[in-house]
């Protein structure tokens, strides 16, 4: 976190994902909207809590807006990635 605070903007999504990953784990929604998991080879979006945070904020973190996430998500599932074996 204190690589964010002082400017590493790759440290900034790194904090950001962290955190949702933590939360996550925890059993909590998750905030900034960072973390998708595969499921019966199929890509889903985790719990998130998505009126904690504004998208000024998750730009801030260089998180893209809920809305862009969400569209990543249905590209996801549309045209998939290859996973690693």
């Amino acid at each position: 976190m204190s690589a964010a605070q002082n400017g590493f903007e790759k440290a900034k999504w790194l904090a950001a994902a962290a955190l949702d990953r933590y939360l996550i784990n925890a059993g909590k929604a998750q905030i900034f909207g960072t973390q998708y998991q595969m499921e019966k080879d199929r890509w889903m979006d985790q719990p998130l809590d998505g009126t904690l945070l504004s998208d000024s904020l998750r730009a801030d973190f260089n998180v893209p807006s809920l809305a862009d996430a969400k569209e990543t998500l249905k590209e996801l599932k549309v045209n998939g990635i290859e996973q690693k074996k």
